[in-house]
């Protein structure tokens, strides 16, 4: 293994809000990549409020056995980051006047001045909506042909013909301008000859002049000087031919404006830089602030994205710069990559830039580009101290705690209310304020069949569906380690997903309930509720007669498939990401996705790297015999579950939609960790960007839900958890689960609250036994 390089830092890490930890995990993770082969290196830098936390290179420089090492000042080609120069460029020819954002290309480039070009615009130019020809392999075809870098080696070698742009503009075009996002280096490539007209100096002149020098890039180049080329990272021959295209006069050849820039980590984190502070650094200024707003604000409503497997109905793309949500990174995040191999991500809310280069001969991989972004987000430290949540019971009172003594009174006589009309047969609840639990209560029998055993705050009761909020905590876990991310595709994990119906469902949909896959019993009211684990019989290998599967490998891989073949048994419920069906299904692929990435059982993992941690000592799968006669049941049959555990657990389906029992107080500490930001005294369960990400909204604007009859025509959602609305006495931020209408969690950043309930029931879910408590819990703060 190549050792790793550091370079100079500005400081500690955790003296800028970071945790030293992630960087650990980054380094592994790219340890890993290039020990299987995959990388050939890596280098990158993280930079947080204007200070440098890591400037780190391993691996080789080039792709001979005897090579160097990567460092981390090893100039490399930065590819389509490229484009954001460009836009860079101009914005400031807005910014002085030489041109309007509407301005019709043709009126700079005659050769577009056509019937069929007229109306391209810089905008669309900027926004990849112009309608040209994309990038070869954009669309998926099979044989994608790479024309346009034919043309700039035609040119390069002072090949005669008709001209470059009359080349690029050559057949239809692809849709109207304004209609769709199609990736076009050729649109950058009409940028780069705009600017060169408007200035009058070739774009690689004016980009060296306008924007390098000022920000003092000095291992920035197009024609990289020969006597730097023993620094330039390669991965193939192709890479040493490009750069002796680079110095190669290049009057008539298309200007390098869409990818053909090299540099460095330090010269791409000064440019990154001067876009976070506004447009300026060490007091040169590039750009307006009111341009860099302009350009990293999202100019695509309503703009369809179909390229590269994807289909976003609505994408966000600013002007040169994406602005996709990606996994950890804050709303706002602005970014560009460069062909697989570079990236340059710049999240303002956070003052973090961070830069990459992961140079590999194979080019484009979700572990390499994708992955390392969550663990570098999932480093950033909770904003203030998490408070300590090891004090007893009760130890402060309602009143100290800002909360109305009179709301408790009436809390209790709402219990007995809805046990005495036998609406549930106990209730139980726990209020707490910064982390200081100041109410709890318990009333009613323990058991259904055992009217002597009264429920107490400490019993256990079986939380159901809260456990979706364990496995979407334990799922962001796997993303902060680089093991998933939210837009993968579940058939990467389980092969049983690879069919037209169900390979476009991602690990997000799985987590918003958007899939498609089967829902819940009764979610559609319908007369006769079934479920898709009626008919798993029907999908067990046969293990007698003509069909028998006498192979011992093929019988347990269908035995153990059975479960998720009943499930994809019948058409999706939707499109993925076009309703929201609340599905248990779901959750249970996700408790498999689990297992798969963690290399342990669901249940295992829970406990392990959630439960134990956090201290829930009474939480379980399996309640242990000595303590089952502490647990609530309001029915025979679920004794029967208690005792009884899962038949066949490698054949079943894990419980991480509904399968955990917990107490009162274990949920308070689940909860406080929530509200922390990720952790409880002193112990990191997530982090806290990934609170914020599961506790936001996850729906598009227009999500349809027949929400059990509720018929919402605009569903909001969070990654797990549901999101306070209209209706409940929740102020807006709150998130939160219930488990089959018989408890609930809540999570109030408003207040610095947690609030839990369980009504345990044999009867159906009721507003008042629901809504009801929670909106008396939550009508009590002062």
């Amino acid at each position: 293994m190549n050792s790793t390089h550091e370079g100079k830092t500005d400081g500690l890490a955790e003296e800028l809000g970071y945790d030293n930890r992630a960087l650990d995990v980054l380094q592994a993770h790219y340890e890993a990549l290039i020990a299987d082969g995959t990388l050939q290196g890596a280098s990158y830098l993280i930079a947080r409020k204007g200070k440098v936390i890591a400037r780190r290179a391993l691996g080789r420089l080039n792709h001979q056995e005897n090579s160097p090492e990567l460092m981390p000042d090893s100039i490399r080609k930065a590819y389509s980051i490229t484009k954001a120069f460009t836009a860079v460029a101009i914005g400031q020819l807005i910014d002085r006047g030489l041109l309007h954002l509407h301005q019709s290309a043709a009126s700079i480039l005659p050769e577009m001045d056509t019937s069929k070009h007229r109306e391209i615009t810089i905008f669309h130019l900027l926004t990849h909506t112009s309608g040209l020809r994309g990038d070869p392999g954009f669309h998926n075809e099979p044989y994608p042909l790479p024309w346009f870098e034919r043309i700039i080696r035609e040119y390069c070698n002072d090949q005669q013909g008709i001209s470059w742009i009359q080349t690029i503009l050559a057949g239809p075009l692809q849709t109207m301008p304004g209609k769709e996002w199609i990736y076009s280096t050729s649109g950058y490539a009409l940028l780069g000859a705009i600017i060169s007209k408007v200035t009058g100096k070739p774009y690689e002149t004016y980009i060296r002049e306008e924007i390098l020098e000022p920000l003092g890039m000095e291992r920035s180049f197009f024609a990289v000087p020969e006597a730097l080329w023993g620094e330039v990272c390669v991965t193939q021959e192709w890479d040493r031919e490009a750069l002796q295209f680079s110095i190669k006069p290049r009057e008539e050849a298309p200007p390098r404006s869409g990818n053909g820039l090299y540099s460095s980590l330090d010269d791409l984190w000064k440019f990154g830089q001067m876009m976070l502070n506004g447009g300026h650094l060490d007091g040169k200024r590039i750009l307006s602030p009111r341009a860099v707003e302009l350009l990293t604000s999202n100019h695509m409503k309503g703009i369809a994205h179909n390229g590269w497997g994807n289909e976003l109905a609505n994408y966000s793309f600013g002007l040169g710069w994406s602005l996709e949500h990606y996994d950890l990174c804050s709303q706002g995040t602005f970014s560009h990559e460069g062909f697989g191999h570079s990236g340059l991500y710049i999240d303002p809310a956070e003052e973090l830039v961070f830069v990459f280069f992961v140079p590999s001969f194979k080019g484009f991989t979700n572990e390499s580009v994708l992955m390392p972004r969550a663990i570098v987000w999932s480093g950033l430290l909770a904003k203030t101290e998490a408070r300590k949540s090891s004090n007893p019971l009760l130890s402060v009172t309602p009143a100290e705690a800002g909360y109305e003594p009179e709301s408790l009174l009436r809390l209790e006589e709402h219990f007995d209310r809805l046990i005495g009309a036998e609406l549930v047969q106990c209730g139980s609840y726990l209020l707490s304020r910064d982390g200081e639990i100041f109410a709890t209560g318990a009333m009613g029998p323990l058991r259904h069949n055992d009217p002597a055993g009264k429920l107490e705050v400490n019993s256990i009761r079986r939380i159901a569906s809260i456990t979706k909020l364990f496995t979407a905590a334990a799922v962001f876990q796997l993303i902060e380690q680089g093991k998933l991310f939210l837009r993968q595709p579940v058939a990467e994990w389980i092969p049983e997903f690879k069919h037209p119906l169900y390979e476009k469902i991602t690990i997000m949909q799985l987590l918003n309930h958007t899939s498609g896959l089967p829902a819940d019993g009764g979610y559609y009211q319908e007369p006769y509720p079934a479920g898709w684990w009626a008919v798993m019989f029907a999908y067990l290998p046969e293990t007698e007669g003509p069909w028998a599967v006498t192979d011992p490998e093929e019988l347990e891989k269908q035995r153990r498939s059975a479960w998720i073949r009943a499930m994809l048994g019948g058409k999706p419920l939707s499109r993925p990401g076009e309703e929201w069906s609340y599905s248990s299904a779901g959750y249970a692929i996700l408790g498999e996705l689990i297992a798969r990435a963690s290399g342990k059982p669901y249940e295992q993992y829970i406990l392990e790297h959630i439960a134990e941690p956090l201290g829930m000592t009474r939480t379980f799968f399996d309640v242990p015999q000595e303590l089952q006669d502490e647990v609530c049941l309001v029915a025979d049959n679920e004794y029967e579950r208690l005792i009884g555990e899962r038949k066949d657990k490698a054949y079943s389906p894990p419980p991480s939609g509904g399968g955990l029992y917990s107490t009162l107080p274990d949920l308070f500490r689940f909860g406080q960790m929530l509200l922390n930001g990720g952790s409880l005294d002193g112990v990191k369960i997530l982090s806290r960007k990934s609170i914020e990400r599961m506790s936001a909204n996850s729906l598009e604007p227009g999500i349809f839900a027949f929400d059990w009859g509720g018929r919402c025509e605009s569903k909001i959602y969070g990654i797990g958890p549901t999101l306070a609305g209209a209706g409940e006495w929740l102020p807006e931020g709150s998130f939160c689960h219930e488990g089959a209408g018989r408890s609930k969690l809540v999570v109030d950043p408003q207040h610095n609250a947690v609030m839990i309930y369980f009504v345990p029931s044999n009867k159906d879910w009721s507003p008042e036994t629901v809504i009801g408590t929670l909106n008396i819990m939550g009508a009590g703060w002062r």
